[in-house]
């Protein structure tokens, strides 16, 4: 990753809410999966 300019404070948060944006969809579908197969 490139970095990010002096006046870029956030840079931790905006990598969390990067993560969590990413694995929103992943834990969605590990969900449904166990659910699935769970039954």
């Amino acid at each position: 990753m490139a970095a990010q300019p002096e006046g870029h404070q956030n840079t931790k948060a905006d990598r969390f809410y990067n993560r969590v944006r990413w694995l929103g969809p992943i834990v969605a579908i590990y969900k449904i999966l166990r659910e699935f197969l769970s039954h």
